[in-house]
């Protein structure tokens, strides 16, 4: 027999009566998550805040982010505050803020020692992830070319995009009011006869205008994956109205996840499963159309010419560990707004084979950049692998479809398409074939007439 290996059948919190006016926004990974794939919810490089802190395999990051916190405070609009008193004037006694930081996570952490531990590992972090932000806008704000950038972790493509996933995990964040309420601190504290700020600061004198300013910030250096899942329709959204939209997130998993949804989408009525594959639906006569300049999960059914309109979904590298940690946020976070689980979860209705990855590549509504219809096939079939929804997303839109392919008229006449019609020529040959044999036809009935009358 086998080795009986121990697993995890169902996570129990240990307090099974949390208080209700305490949220914790940023936890561990339900075991029954972090069982499917688990790399997908570890830092490869390095760790922010308590989760991961002290790990042996994040330290070579660590002198880095050491080296970011020094240089933060030695920026001319910090320097007025001494290193020492951070700690003792941001998070003392007299604010509620250690407190509050401290509620935000759930759990216990294995290298932290106590709460002014934990508070210098929020802090130094926090400021590492500034400065890292800082440097990143000031670069486009000069409109450095890479070649021009002399920052070691900015002028490396592997490396940037490296720490930008850890930055998403949702084990390694920090609360984002962390860096509002830290920005507030230093600039409300600025000596009235030092004028230290710099140029694109200087308009930011306001709380909202300084809370804009770094959620602009923040946007951008995650831009990438705004505009590969949150496309919107003007290039100046990002700057208006979207923003509005991000005031309230609770930290970068969050925010990705915004990018990926409409505030306004409204869940369905009903429950449903679609019983039928692309590739069958297709068969059916159900047309799939790409469409741009909408959020990833904003799909459309059009009864009238049984078409589904899907934004492209891209399949690359970093795809199942950002849709991964962005799913594992919403089913501790959001169990009744799980709007990217249903949407992987209708992907993985529609797709069970290769055939149907080929057959959405074809059409546009998916880009597959792992090279391997199969790999893409595998990936969204195990992405919804111990997830649980409580919200009926996508309803009737799966109904309808269930329904188009369930008429025998709308079968029947997409088989006389894809068969008989398939361009011009196959159209064109099936005409003259019709008219032949209906020439044929009523050239034999005249001349049987013509035979025996």
């Amino acid at each position: 027999m086998g080795e009986i290996k121990p697993c995890v059948i169902i996570d129990i919190p240990e307090d099974l009566e949390p208080d209700l006016k305490k949220t914790c926004w940023i936890q561990r990974v339900p075991r029954k998550l972090r069982q499917v794939k688990e790399a997908a919810y570890t830092p490869k490089l390095i760790s922010i805040g308590p989760f991961h802190h002290g790990k042996p395999t994040l330290n070579v990051m660590e002198n880095h982010k050491t080296k970011y916190y020094h240089k933060f405070w030695e920026r001319d609009f910090c320097k007025h505050i001494r290193e020492k008193d951070i700690i003792r004037d941001f998070t003392g006694e007299v604010t509620n803020r250690r407190q509050r930081i401290r509620n935000i996570y759930a759990g216990t952490f294995d290298h932290v020692k106590d709460m002014n531990h934990f508070l210098e590992v929020i802090l130094r972090d926090s400021c590492f992830i500034f400065e890292l932000f800082l440097r990143s806008f000031e670069n486009r704000l000069h409109d450095k070319k890479p070649e021009d950038i002399t920052d070691y972790i900015l002028r490396t493509p592997w490396l940037i995009k490296c720490i930008e996933l850890d930055l998403i995990m949702l084990e390694n964040q920090l609360p984002y009011f962390v860096f509002t309420e830290l920005f507030d601190f230093i600039l409300e504290n600025q000596p009235q006869n030092l004028n230290n700020i710099p140029p694109y600061l200087s308009k930011s004198q306001s709380e909202s205008e300084r809370h804009h300013f770094i959620m602009k910030m923040t946007c951008e250096f995650f831009s990438y994956y705004y505009y590969l899942y949150g496309k919107v329709t003007t290039s100046d959204s990002l700057e208006s109205d979207e923003m509005q939209r991000f005031k309230d997130i609770k930290h970068f998993t969050d925010l990705v996840r915004q990018f990926m949804r409409p505030s306004n989408y409204v869940p369905s009525s009903e429950y449903a499963n679609c019983r039928h594959s692309a590739k069958e639906l297709d068969r059916a006569g159900v047309d799939f159309v790409p469409c741009s300049n909408r959020f990833l999960t904003h799909i459309k059914f059009n009864k009238k010419g049984n078409i589904l309109e899907v934004p492209t979904f891209e399949v690359t590298d970093f795809t199942e560990c950002l849709i991964r940690n962005v799913m594992a946020l919403e089913q501790c976070l959001y169990p009744f707004e799980a709007q990217i689980c249903n949407y992987i979860s209708l992907l993985d209705q529609l797709i069970n084979t290769d055939e149907d990855v080929k057959l959405l590549v074809k059409k546009k509504v998916v880009a597959n950049w792992l090279g391997s219809n199969d790999a893409v096939a595998h990936l969204i079939n195990t992405l919804c692998d111990e997830t649980l929804f409580s919200s009926p997303y996508y309803g009737e839109i799966r109904i309808q479809l269930n329904k188009v392919h369930e008429n025998f008229w709308n079968v029947t006449k997409a088989t006389l398409k894809r068969v008989y019609f398939t361009d011009i020529w196959t159209g064109s040959s099936t005409i003259v074939a019709v008219v032949v044999v209906i020439f044929s036809i009523f050239s034999v009935a005249s001349n049987i007439k013509d035979l025996f009358f």
